[in-house]
């Protein structure tokens, strides 16, 4: 899969270079990069929390580093890029991927005025180093293309498990959630010549019957139950709204196969996912043996 994923981001670049103008003087590459991606929204590799970024000059990243849910640390809009020497700056802010209730889309991470550093949480800074004194314009690009995504990559394939139905659809199918213009344009969200997403989703192997009602079944029973909590960014947008997960409650009264049903975004679905897993069920009956259901729970968050 690592040799998959590594030939699928050269043929993306090769591709990106194929359009950058060669033998650019250093003035004229400074320029090239602003036109190409100042106000630009990219997805950044890793999906990062941290509040600055450096990378080596393989384009690995330097350090330990915090990884986060796509829809608060994967988006960022290019404010400032530099290159100094052998060095590639760049200031981008944070991007939120909301829903409105109907589509997620995406907005500006929001200015605290009580915040001391206004730049924390809000605007990211990434450093790389690039093995020349005087880089070209297509070794920035190849750099670019190490940090963000590119337009042949594809987010649903580097989402967790219960993200994959919501932005990459089941086997042969489309994506369960609907999403912005603005969203889709984004390079690496929407890889509309891609083959089918068949290899996104974990394979059952002989999978279990799961019931439903109707099928003279006993409902499962809720005896542990945490609910889940506000992050620090959804609290500081003020993300409010409610969610639906689902989920298979098995024998053992554990939460397995759990999606992401109707997201709410802000990171929030990640903190939802993380309480049902934490749930536990008095399992649901049949003829008095237990036995696997699939069920939904919606969860709501509001501050006030």
């Amino acid at each position: 899969m690592w040799a998959v994923r590594r030939s699928l981001i050269s043929v993306s670049i090769l591709l990106v270079l194929a359009c950058t103008p060669p033998h650019l003087r250093c003035e004229d590459v400074q320029q090239y990069l602003r036109d190409e991606y100042v106000g630009k929204t990219l997805i950044v590799r890793g999906f990062y929390l941290d509040d600055e970024l450096d990378f080596d000059s393989a384009g690995s990243p330097v350090g330990r580093r915090i990884p986060g849910d796509w829809t608060i640390a994967g988006l960022v809009r290019v404010s400032e890029i530099d290159l100094k020497d052998s060095h590639l700056m760049i200031k981008a802010r944070r991007v939120t991927v909301i829903s409105d209730g109907r589509v997620l889309q995406v907005r500006l991470a929001e200015d605290v005025a009580t915040r001391r550093d206004q730049d924390k949480d809000i605007f990211v800074k990434i450093r790389a180093s690039i093995a020349n004194d005087n880089p070209s314009a297509e070794q920035v690009v190849l750099m670019m293309g190490k940090i963000f995504l590119t337009g042949q990559d594809r987010l649903g394939a580097l989402v967790p498990q219960y993200w994959k139905p919501c932005v990459s659809g089941g086997p042969g199918g489309r994506p369960t959630c609907r999403f912005s213009d603005e969203l889709l344009q984004v390079p690496g969200f929407s890889n509309r010549d891609s083959e089918s997403s068949v290899e996104n989703l974990e394979p059952l192997r002989n999978p279990p019957r799961v019931f439903h009602r109707g099928d003279g079944v006993t409902p499962p029973k809720l005896i542990h139950h945490r609910d889940p909590e506000y992050n620090e960014r959804g609290r500081k947008e003020k993300c409010q709204g409610s969610l639906t997960i689902q989920f298979i409650v098995g024998e053992d009264g554990l939460a397995t196969d759990i999606h992401v049903l109707k997201p709410l975004g802000c990171g929030l679905d990640a903190q939802a996912v993380a309480a049902v897993q934490q749930w536990k069920f008095k399992p649901a009956e049949k003829d008095r043996q237990p036995v696997p259901v699939q069920i939904e729970t919606e969860e709501d968050f509001h501050l006030y």
